[in-house]
């Protein structure tokens, strides 16, 4: 596992640059543009994001997060059942359905993603339904910024969620960061999952180890893809870096092509839906509840 600041600081060195030189905010940059184009590629993020909307009467757009991406699943949720509903890709489709927007049926049936921010449903919905609207969609990367907090010593409480700093130094900005022990007693990492104060946050899994408070202890912004591949962000700095700074097209080949395996040997691993951590249905596959819940099945 490798943190945004060893990332940047690796190749920074691999460069030759001190810590002080101004380039370094190049490279950070790169370090982030290397990650979305490694994962881009794959069209499938490691991470899936799922929000909840309500569905309000007469409104038929609703507005997404700003890292959404585009839209994966979309599913209704009634009260008593949650069904999935069918996507148009065509915008002449779309407008198609469109020519009769809302009549007498409670549910929407389709969904059309408009642009980068507006997804659509028809029907229009005819009542107000709290939490009926699920969608699952691939999330933008948020860039990192932070650098690493290391040394704070904090107690990890055994089959706890709860880690604790007695000097009171959590801030609200390391929820989303990953947390490692560099001891060697523990060698998994944890996702900060949330900040109660400046003494308590919470861990997104149960610590399994024994309880124990100890000072070796790293917080840093980690890239969201699996591990192996975090060097390739560093192939991806040096790669821009010979090729626009040094101008040496022969040094920058070598870790662009360094780069773009590690993109193909990525796509192989993580972009199809058996070793995915999403599984994308085939359309025609869609399934519907054999009750024919909601009324009627418009994706015939």
């Amino acid at each position: 596992m490798l943190t945004f600041t060893q990332l940047y600081t690796e190749a920074g060195s691999a460069m030759g640059l001190k810590t002080t030189d101004p380039y370094l905010t190049v490279v950070k940059r790169n370090i982030n543009n290397g990650l979305k184009l490694l994962k881009s590629a794959a069209q499938q993020y490691y991470t899936r994001k799922e929000v909840t909307f309500n569905l309000v009467q007469a409104q038929q757009f609703y507005t997404m997060y700003p890292d959404f991406i585009r839209a994966k699943t979309v599913r209704i949720n009634n009260g008593s059942i949650t069904f999935p509903i069918a996507g148009i890709d065509s915008e002449d489709e779309w407008n198609s359905v469109n020519v009769i927007p809302q009549f007498a049926i409670f549910y929407p049936q389709r969904w059309f993603q408009k642009d980068a921010t507006q997804l659509g449903v028809w029907p229009i919905p005819s009542t107000n339904i709290s939490n009926a609207l699920i969608i699952g969609y691939e999330a933008r990367m948020e860039d990192m910024y932070l650098d690493d907090t290391t040394g704070l010593s904090i107690t990890f409480t055994n089959n706890s969620l709860i880690i604790n700093n007695a000097a009171g130094l959590f801030t609200p900005k390391m929820v989303g960061m990953r947390l490692g022990i560099t001891d060697g007693s523990d060698g998994n990492w944890y996702t900060i999952a949330g900040y109660t104060d400046n003494q308590h946050m919470t861990i997104s899994t149960l610590y399994q180890k024994a309880t124990q408070t100890t000072s070796a202890t790293i917080i840093g912004a980690v890239p969201d893809i699996p591990e192996e591949f975090h060097i390739a962000l560093e192939d991806f700095a040096l790669w821009r870096y010979y090729k626009l700074k040094r101008i040496n097209a022969a040094v920058a080949n070598d870790f662009k092509n360094d780069f773009y395996q590690a993109q193909e040997s990525y796509i192989g691993s993580f972009s199809d839906k058996e070793t995915s951590q999403i599984i994308q249905p085939r359309r025609s596959t869609l399934p519907y509840n054999p009750l024919l819940v909601p009324p009627i099945n418009m994706h015939q």
